[in-house]
């Protein structure tokens, strides 16, 4: 049975600021944790950057594991749940999930059509194929729902109908695509 004390992996979108689409990333956190006036970074996020490009050089891609606080982010604006997990668990999926998408989830250095979106896409497919994650959609109608779930609740937050500063991070909008018969 689902309990709201089970942490949750999400698939978050953050979005870019002046630039088109969402940032993916994978972040395991207790469900809606902390108020976002906390400094404490108690979230684990995996994702790929490129943190020295610019418009004219695209920099190398690196994989990071880091500790964030989701609700102090200005720029998350839907999460996705993946799976719910027993939070005694969860430094043992901490270094699990770090392992896989490590070494089972490739950079592609170089290739122009490379992104963080690609490299959540393929880490999805590693999950679902190792049983990490059910989804309730299939894979390959995963990114349009993802993106149009991101659109509608970017466009909710700029239009002023959804403020998650006054209403606190509960308020930032969530998508379930879990099988809820897949508990660990």
């Amino acid at each position: 049975m689902f309990g709201g004390d089970k942490d949750r992996l999400y698939l978050t979108l953050n979005h870019r600021y002046n630039l088109p689409g969402f940032h993916w990333a994978f972040v395991l956190a207790g469900k809606d944790e902390g108020s976002g006036k906390s400094p404490e970074k108690k979230e684990t996020r995996w994702h790929v950057v490129n943190p020295n490009s610019t418009a004219t050089h695209r920099a190398h891609w690196k994989f990071e594991q880091d500790k964030v606080n989701q609700y102090n982010s200005a720029s998350l604006c839907a999460r996705i749940v993946l799976r719910k997990i027993d939070p005694a668990r969860r430094q043992k999926v901490i270094s699990y999930l770090k392992h896989v998408l490590e070494t089972q989830v490739r950079i592609w250095q170089g290739d122009a059509n490379f992104s963080c979106v690609s490299w959540a896409l393929e880490a999805v497919a590693v999950l679902q194929r190792l049983k990490i994650i059910q989804l309730t959609v299939p894979l390959g109608d995963f990114e349009n729902i993802v993106t149009r779930f991101g659109d509608e609740s970017l466009n909710r937050i700029a239009t002023g109908r959804l403020n998650i500063a006054q209403l606190g991070a509960s308020a930032i909008p969530v998508l379930e695509l879990l099988d809820k018969n897949a508990v660990s």
